[in-house]
């Protein structure tokens, strides 16, 4: 078996994930010891023999739920495909990335799956499968797919283009792998920063600490400090802006390294202690408190000063805010070094520190992230009284006077990382270099995550393997006591081997078999990663196998890539297609009518974020113009809006529009702006799913269905700001148009009043501000929202405050859950409440007033307590044959008319009035209700036969009736979990997306079916109730409701959507279209510049002048000043045409008549020189001056009287100008 070892290792080179290759007799099931940082945990071989690279070699993606339309994995796959082509692993160059089944993987394919592996449950862990056709890399998520590709990566680069066949099961031991980076001593430059977090990234270290606040300098913009410091000056070497850093952490992301902020409190702060004491007089420090201490002036002094506290905190959340807004889920808060002597405080003001960091800790968890805090200063022994959040991260790097123990952080519930400065520190001064910073090998040989300091006398406080939980992993930490000690390349040329080393063992800590010296040499074979310093080759775009195999679609096929499916798609050439590219540009036209449309410019610059976002066609943003016709290409995309004629003869709808693609561009008619925020979303869907392409023909496009609504019970359930934002995008993404906010219940009252502020949920409700935020949004992607203040029943809440308002029985008793509609001062009340919120919702359009379930009338209390009471008033106040029907009525039409005369259309539920009108035996309503009010009809409920039938509504003059089928369309977070398989949040049926799809048409209400073109079907909505409120979190609501929420989209858009894709094809569909662009919670589009009008650029100048020169001999000018010209015409001639502004127009105009201005003329024999004249130049004018002019206007005179050759003069100066005359007007620009 030796001598099989020694002939592998000499016939090849260590592999990149294994070596020292050993095999049994019959060749199977042998462990292979890796030798490559970091080293795998397993790689078995089943067999001899080797997998390289083949011609036909892809990338191939397996479809499935985690993979459809997974952006992050695309990028992943994408990156390390341009890494595979910049190492040269390919012979083909940049490698195809296909996405497609299993059953259509080719041989020499690098698959890529994401399922579930048995061998690790880590969540960074994978499975790669080296067979003899493909290699097969599974993991549980993009992260671990990620590592995955990276091993295979490296494997084939430091085994020249070989794999071993079997298989490699592999995972991090160490959940933090972490680089911290002193950039506040020292700025390094973003490129650097952006180099090293590359390389970091291809040693599988998972996140960089950023260390900005120090004693030195403070280096990343601070609007805090900004604001409390006027004139706060950043160190004049350099700092960071927002969005360098914002970049910064993009690149991260894409590396799959986490960015972690730290900033130091309260201690290393000299240089802002510095400035606010030399800018504005005040002194925070600690001098004078610990007057002896040597740290005294670096320290904020929290102990004494809340305004101190305050200035700290403040820091930290702007700071944690920014940060969590772009991805970081841990921050740095200090305790570290802000004393000399620990144990100099008093007990008291101990207690006051441990409260500050406690504080800190609350703010940063406030956004989503967990704090971290060096040890030093933490549980200091000799104090008590004090408790130190157990959900603080200890980076446990070194011991100061009375510093605890590991064993203490346990005790306290605190996890660690290990920063142990004996190992992980790399401090730029002579006595570190001299003294410490040990080497990759000393690291290699020594170290291992749970080696820690130790305690004086010796005492010993590793961890033993297997590590516990509480050890979270490890960290280097470059250090920058002398910032000028070295340079940048001197640093990352000495952090190479110390990196990797540190990433090396905290990856697998009993991971090095091989011997240091081949660990280093196979480390400097692989390299750097790819693309350290130059930029990478691009990646190919992720292509679905079928596209490659079915390049071209009908109509329908492309129909059904849009979701909504669209109503038709004419294709007129098959085989050709407009294709969207870098020069492509939104284009309104240039009029006045266009120019004055600020929503139109407001739609295009939404979209043009959108696309931005979701990088089509690529990364860079779109122009957006107002041009003239004359000037659009056929690269662009002409948006314009017609309101006078109809889109179609099929359809008035002012959300129709058409889109004609051909070999001219793509032109959008749309009925109003709105229907070309529609065209453009159907574009960018067109682009993802059919390969950045649009095939000729026209698309004509409008709904079936004028409102198509998601109903949100907010009132139970406090639902956030941004959750309804994130679906307001959402809904607009899909070409739905209302969202209605049901913001008062039984349980809950949920905005903010002045009005009556008692009834508002103390557990949580929205404040005006943010629902105006909600508004400006919903307007933005043309949402209406309507509000729901829901009377006289479900009131409970109200009533818990004012018992008095509600409903009184016949035995004086007062109702908890019904409203008094008997009693003026309670209506007085209530339309209070409803004035309120029609101020607030101004400029919406609809009203939602309720008028459902006041109470059950057909069973007791109602029919034994309260029905005489309202029978009386009814009688009382409009005559013996009114019934409590009327009273119930009257009080739905008095609250609708008072909505309607404040500029809102109401509505109401359906099962409230009309009650019994289908029934013979009973009295019937005599007061007819206000036609204008629309109806939510949602339930027959067949167990209650007198709830009017939807024909009823009809006949009565209800001109806009929605169909909330709850039979198809009511999502409830239940009291109790249904018996058929459903889970307690659900629809009422298993797979109710596949029924809304395939059985649901506009005319079918629950119990009741109409013509689906029927003019009073409004519209139709999906319902969310909360009926159990704390059953499942808001993002679950928003997992359950996805599938129906698009096949109800869809439907109500297109009812034949059924009929021109199956579920499944519909749903293939949609998985690749994915979101809204920032459909994440709290997340913003990027910015993009805004439509800009074209300005015609003006030439004729510029024209004249270039034909006078070219009309001028050389040879009656000075060589040097003739030949200057010539230089000027020529950058003169490059402009034309290409000019970007008028003034590089006027600017070249300039440049050329000075250079012939500054010609030269040779001297003839009486030493007289002259110079063309250029009209309008300074220095040119046509009067005499002095008679040392160069000037041929004016040259001496010699008389007045003109002789023979006076007249040939004259002659000539006309023919020369009737040529220049006739040359000028052949003259083509």
């Amino acid at each position: 078996m030796k001598r099989i070892v020694a002939s592998v290792l000499s016939a090849a080179m260590i592999l990149s994930t294994f070596g020292n290759v050993t095999y049994a007799k019959d060749l199977k099931q042998e462990v292979i010891e890796t030798k490559t940082y970091p080293q795998v945990q397993s790689y078995t071989a089943e067999k001899s023999g080797y997998w390289s690279l083949k011609n036909t070699s892809r990338f191939y993606i397996v479809e499935s739920d985690s993979t459809l339309n997974n952006e992050k994995l695309y990028n992943d796959v994408k990156l390390i495909s341009s890494e595979f082509a910049a190492k040269g692993l390919s012979s083909n160059g940049v490698l195809d990335i296909v996405i497609g089944p299993k059953e259509k993987i080719k041989s020499g394919d690098i698959v890529v799956s994401i399922e579930k592996i048995e061998e690790t449950s880590n969540e960074e862990g994978y499975k790669i499968e080296v067979k003899e056709d493909v290699v097969k890399i599974t993991a549980a998520n993009e992260n671990g797919l990620f590592y995955g590709m990276r091993t295979v990566e490296k494997a084939l680069i430091g085994n020249d283009g070989k794999m071993q066949l079997g298989t490699i099961v592999d995972y991090p031991e160490m959940g933090v792998r972490s680089f911290h980076l002193d950039l506040a001593r020292k700025y390094f430059t973003k490129d650097w920063i952006i180099s090293m977090i590359k390389d970091l990234s291809y040693q599988n270290i998972s996140s960089i600490q950023i260390h900005f606040s120090e004693n030195e300098g403070f280096r990343l913009e601070s609007s805090v400090l900004e604001n409390k410091i006027p004139g706060f000056e950043y160190p004049s070497n350099g700092y960071y802006t927002k969005a360098d850093m914002k970049e910064i952490i993009d690149v991260a992301k894409k590396y799959h390294i986490e960015v972690i902020p730290s900033l130091d409190t309260p201690g290393h702060l000299g240089y802002v202690l510095n400035q606010l004491e030399s800018k504005t007089g005040k002194d925070y420090s600690v001098r004078n408190l610990f007057p002896s201490d040597s740290r005294r002036n670096q320290t904020f002094n929290i102990f004494e000063s809340e305004e101190a506290q305050t200035f700290l905190l403040e820091m930290i959340d702007e700071f944690a805010k920014f940060f969590s807004e772009n991805g970081s889920t841990r921050m740095n808060i200090g305790g570290d070094e802000f004393l000399a002597n620990f144990t100099s405080m008093s007990n008291e003001q101990y207690q006051t520190l441990m409260g500050f960091f406690n504080k800190a800790s609350e703010t940063v968890k406030k956004y989503g992230m967990k704090a971290r805090a060096w040890n030093d200063g933490l549980l200091v022994q000799g104090y008590d009284g004090y408790k130190l959040d157990s959900d603080i991260e200890v980076c446990y790097w070194g011991l100061g006077k009375g510093s605890a123990p590991v064993k203490d952080f346990l005790k306290n519930g605190n996890k660690l990382v290990n920063y142990v400065d004996a190992y992980m520190y790399y401090a730029l001064s002579p006595w570190w270099m001299n003294n410490a910073n040990p080497k990759g090998e000393k690291i290699y040989k020594q170290w291992e995550p749970g080696k820690m300091n130790g305690l004086p006398g010796g005492i010993s406080q590793d961890f033993e393997y297997p590590y516990p939980n509480q050890l979270l992993g490890a960290s280097y930490a470059l250090w920058c006591d002398m910032p000028n000690y070295q340079t940048e390349q001197v640093i990352a040329e000495n952090l190479y081997m110390r990196t990797r080393s540190m990433a090396a063992k905290t990856w697998n800590p009993k991971g090095n078999k091989a011997d240091y010296a081949e660990f280093e040499q196979f480390a400097k074979k692989v390299g750097r990663v790819p693309g350290y310093d130059k930029e990478l080759p691009a990646a190919k775009d992720v292509v679905h196998v079928d596209e490659l195999e079915n390049p071209t679609l009908n109509g329908k096929q492309l129909s059904s890539l849009v979701l909504p499916i669209v109503q038709s798609y004419e294709v007129s050439e098959k085989s050709k297609s407009w294709t969207m590219d870098e020069t492509t540009r939104f284009v309104i036209p240039k009029t006045e009518e266009y120019l004055s449309n600020v929503r139109l410019k407001e739609v295009v610059e939404l979209v043009s974020a959108e696309f931005l976002e979701k990088q089509i066609p690529t990364n860079k943003e779109i122009d957006k113009v107002y041009d003239l016709e004359s000037k659009v290409t056929s690269n662009d995309i002409v948006v314009t809006i017609d309101k006078e004629n109809p889109i179609t003869e099929k359809s008035n709808s002012d959300e129709a529009y058409k889109i004609e693609i051909s070999d001219k561009g793509v032109k959008i008619v749309a009925a109003s702006e709105n229907a070309a925020m529609y065209a453009l979303r159907t574009i960018q869907h067109l682009m993802i799913n059919n390969n950045n392409k649009l095939t000729y023909g026209t698309i004509v496009d409008y709904p079936n269905v004028a409102e198509r609504r998601v109903h949100v019970d907010m009132a139970r359930k406090y639902i956030s700001k941004d959750w309804i934002i994130q679906h307001i995008r959402e809904l607009s993404y899909f070409k739905m148009n209302a969202i209605q906010l049901h913001f008062s219940e039984n349980i809950g009252f949920r905005i903010e009043s002045d009005f009556d502020p008692a009834i508002v949920s103390k557990d949580g409700y929205l404040t005006k501000k943010e629902i105006r935020e909600i508004l400006k949004e919903a307007k933005k992607y043309g949402i209406n929202v309507i509000p729901s203040l829901d009377t006289p029943g479900h009131v409970q809440h109200i009533l818990k405050v004012h018992p008095e308002y509600g409903q009184v029985d016949k035995y004086g008793n007062k109702s908890t859950g019904a409203l008094d509609v008997t009693n003026p001062d309670a209506i007085k009340y209530i339309k209070g409440l409803y004035k309120e919120y029609m101020d607030l919702f101004e400029g919406c359009t609809d009203f939602h007033i309720g008028g459902d379930e006041y109470m059950e009338f057909d069973r007791p209390p109602f029919t034994t307590q309260y029905k005489s009471v309202l029978d009386n008033y009814a009688k009382e106040k409009f005559g013996q044959e009114y019934t409590w029907k009327d009273t119930m009525a009257n009080y739905i039409n008095d609250i609708a008319a008072f909505v309607h005369e404040g500029g809102f259309k109401p509505r109401i539920w359906n099962d409230g009035i009309y009650y019994g009108e289908n029934s013979w035996s009973e009295n019937k309503q005599q007061i007819k209700m206000h036609d204008y009010i629309g109806i939510d009809f949602w339930s027959q409920m067949g167990w209650n036969p007198s709830i009017a039938r939807l024909e009823t509504f009809i006949q009565k003059g209800h001109k806009d009736i929605y169909n909330v089928n709850a039979s198809f369309f009511y999502y409830v977070l239940r009291p109790s979990k249904p018996n058929d398989g459903r889970e307690q949040h659900s629809f009422d049926y298993l797979n109710q997306d596949q029924r809304i799809y395939n059985e649901w048409t506009p005319g079918q209400f629950q119990g009741n079916t109409i013509d689906d073109n029927s003019e009073v079907i409004g519209g139709a909505s999906l319902a969310i109730w909360c009926d159990k409120p704390d059953l499942v979190t808001e993002d679950v609501i928003t997992a359950d409701i996805s599938k129906e929420l698009r096949s109800l989209a869809s439907k109500s858009w297109n009812t034949s959507s059924n009929k021109i894709a199956t579920i499944d094809e519909f749903k293939e569909n949609y998985k690749k279209l994915g979101n809204v662009a920032a459909f994440k919670k709290g997340s913003s589009l990027p910015e993009v510049k805004p439509v800009k009008e074209v300005v015609e650029l003006t030439y004729n100048e510029l024209n004249q002048l270039i034909e006078k020169v070219e009309g001028l001999n050389g040879d009656d000018y000075t060589k040097e000043s003739f030949d200057n010209l010539n230089e000027v015409l020529k950058e003169a001639k490059a402009l034309l045409g290409a000019a970007k502004t008028q003034e590089e127009i006027d600017s070249m105009v300039s440049k050329l008549k000075d250079s012939i201005n500054n010609l030269k003329i040779k001297e003839d024999g009486n030493g007289d020189n002259e110079t063309p004249s250029v009209p309008g130049t300074p220095g040119n004018s046509n009067k005499p001056e002095n008679e040392g002019s160069n000037n041929i206007e004016n040259s001496p005179k010699t008389g007045d009287e003109f002789g023979p050759w006076g007249i040939v003069a004259i002659s000539t100066v006309i023919l020369g100008s009737v040529i220049m005359y006739r040359k000028r007007n052949k003259k083509v620009v």
